[in-house]
């Protein structure tokens, strides 16, 4: 998963490939002197990076780090298709290997990387400011949505992620979402933590309490009622977590916004 420590201080260039107009197998092995972001429009490939393999198909996006080592990187094309790809560089290492996942929006993301591809080509008065800021959004929503893991294991486990997403206020137990994915509680757990960093429940608690931070700056709830909303019946026990988790307890939260 990518580190939240970088920021953009270069795009080489952005360009759309037509992998009709190109060879049908490409050998890109060697040094790479910016890292790239690949997203897929349509067709289907299959990619050789560093000892990964990838089946990249329309609406997978595609991250390559940089690197100043030679390394084996091969593309061949199963499928006529088309794709874009951002050059850029970082003032620090991005601290990811390479990776490759389906994203859920495929018209939102999408639109943004031809846009990007757009202001690039044509290069008209402020164009690498909306470039950068193209690219921003596009990392941006890649953090947001999207946590690393080895694409077959993220698929496995995501009817749950996504349960847990939308229901995370509610009482459910994690066998229930492993059921889900027709995988073992012990597994899902495992390619969880793995994906995301800490066991499912304690991220749980994390999607509560930020839900509770926002419920209590908006000034509207009493913190029993912002307790009951995010899925504490128990109004002590809510201010418990609450405090462990962001160090201070909810009344303080509420004088320190004041």
């Amino acid at each position: 998963m990518f580190t939240h420590d970088f920021y953009i201080t270069n795009i080489n260039s952005i360009i759309r490939i037509d992998s009709k107009r190109a060879p049908s197998a490409s050998d890109f092995s060697g040094k790479l002197n910016f890292n790239e972001l690949i997203f897929k429009l349509d067709g289907n490939v299959e990619v050789l990076f560093d000892g990964h393999k990838f089946t990249d198909k329309k609406g997978w996006i595609r991250f390559l780090p940089k690197s100043g080592q030679e390394v084996e990187y091969k593309v061949k094309r199963i499928e006529p298709g088309s794709c874009i790809d951002i050059f850029f560089d970082t003032n620090i290492p991005i601290k990811c290997e390479a990776f490759s996942l389906k994203f859920k929006n495929y018209e939102r993301m999408s639109t943004l990387f031809k846009r990007a591809e757009s202001v690039w080509r044509q290069k008209k008065n402020g164009y690498i400011y909306a470039a950068f800021g193209y690219l921003y959004e596009i990392l941006g929503i890649l953090f947001e949505e999207s946590t690393y893991a080895p694409s077959g294991k993220l698929q496995k486990i995501q009817p749950g992620t996504d349960y847990i997403t939308e229901h995370f206020t509610e009482d459910f137990s994690i066998e229930r979402i492993a059921d889900m994915c027709d995988i073992s509680h012990t597994y899902f757990k495992k390619i969880f933590t793995d994906a995301y960093n800490m066991p499912p429940k304690a991220y749980i608690t994390q999607l509560r309490i930020r839900y509770a931070c926002d419920l209590l700056k908006s000034g509207r709830y009493r913190i029993s009622d912002v307790a009951e909303i995010v899925g504490y019946k128990n109004v002590y026990y809510f201010s418990k977590v609450f405090k462990a988790q962001t160090g201070t307890a909810p009344s303080e939260y509420i004088k320190n916004i004041i």
